[in-house]
């Protein structure tokens, strides 16, 4: 509840504090972590050296690294911190605004950008369901916020309404994601790790549920199954669970299968993956720039849609498959990889790369640099 207060002072100071137009601040994981599109974009912005982008955290090991590298950034946690976001001339997150403040509300003399964080795979709803007078001050207090937003980030026009739908606003920028240059010129990644010595590696990024279910997408039985597959054809199968997602079984105990969901940021790992394995992530969208082949996973499908949410694609038809429901037949495609190689399977993930990516480059976070300081550009 601190967090709201703060917040609450810094919407009202901010009509009195004078703007730095050469300071923007930039920050994602609500302050924890440092990944996704704040983090490419920060990285991008900083030899550019026309204005000044600094990280803001809450987190001491975050800001300990970037201080080792001699970047900028910034204590949320501190009056140096309070006093930056007062003065920046832009807020920018990948998320909500409490990725650079104290509380997921932030109204007053802002300008935001929200980079997002994916092509979403599922209708994305107005954040408030105005039905209780509480609620109604909320969406009021909402709405005030998002009209702040100077943009908000996607990657195609085809799916631009569910922005649009989401923060009430027309201002979506087709620019591309900043952290899928990162998929163009990959990183050798080394922690914890080895994936060079398998022959193939799969990944599974399940999103997450609004609501617990009773649904798992193993048996204890399958996952024996699935890791003597990995062992016979030397392979690994790796697990990130959704931050927000509670609802998993243990993977301890299986010498092929391993949970790395406490390495924040996936896009390190997914240039090195043979095969992306998801349900209803839009990690797909991403993936598919680099033409990665990719299974769904809809163990749940028909509770997904009815008890979390709708599908913002036609699922079964706009998607490239191929689609399992059951453990065993998602294993069958793990053991037998000769569906990758069909020349028409390939030609529906391209066509699925063109209809979710309007820019198919790895020179998004310039173009998201370029228009973010357009109003500086004579």
């Amino acid at each position: 509840m601190l967090g709201f207060f703060v917040n609450l002072l810094l919407g009202l100071l901010s009509y009195i504090i004078k703007k730095d137009k050469d300071l923007f601040i930039i920050g994602a994981g609500s302050g924890e972590l440092f990944f996704d599109n704040s983090k490419y974009l920060y990285l991008y912005a900083n030899p550019q050296e026309e204005k000044k982008f600094v990280w803001i955290t809450k987190s001491k090991e975050v800001y300990d690294m970037l201080k080792s590298k001699g970047l900028p950034v910034i204590n949320l946690k501190t009056p140096r911190g309070f006093w930056n976001i007062l003065k920046a001339n832009k807020l920018i997150f990948s998320s909500s605004v409490e990725d650079i403040s104290y509380f997921k509300l932030l109204v007053g003399n802002f300008k935001f950008i929200q980079l997002w964080h994916g092509n979403a795979l599922k209708k994305l709803p107005f954040a408030c369901k105005e039905n209780t007078l509480k609620s109604k001050v909320h969406g009021f207090l909402l709405r005030k916020e998002y009209s702040k937003i100077e943009f908000v980030l996607h990657t195609s026009q085809k799916t631009s309404w569910n922005l649009e739908d989401c923060f009430k606003t027309k201002r979506v920028k087709i620019l591309g994601y900043p952290r899928n240059d990162s998929l163009f010129n990959p990183t050798s990644f080394e922690k914890k790790i080895q994936l060079d010595q398998y022959d193939n590696v799969f990944f599974y990024m399940p999103t997450f549920r609004d609501t617990k279910s009773e649904l798992k997408p193993f048996t204890t039985q399958g996952l024996i199954k699935l890791n003597k597959t990995l062992v016979e054809s030397n392979s690994i199968f790796l697990l990130k669970k959704h931050c927000a997602e509670k609802n998993w079984i243990s993977l301890e105990g299986y010498s092929n299968i391993l949970d790395i969901s406490e390495i924040n940021d996936a896009w390190e790992i997914l240039p090195f993956t043979t095969v992306v394995i998801t349900d209803y992530s839009s990690v797909v969208c991403d993936t598919s720039l680099i033409e990665k082949p990719m299974i769904f996973y809809h163990y749940d499908y028909k509770e997904y849609i009815t008890k979390q949410r709708e599908m913002a694609f036609d699922y079964f038809k706009d998607l490239p498959g191929p689609f399992v429901e059951r453990e065993e037949d998602l294993i069958s495609l793990i053991k037998n990889l000769d569906w990758t190689k069909s020349e028409s399977y390939k030609e529906k993930v391209r066509q699925f790369k063109q209809e979710t990516n309007l820019f198919l480059d790895n020179h998004s976070s310039e173009r998201v640099y370029n228009e973010i300081l357009k109003e500086f550009v004579a």
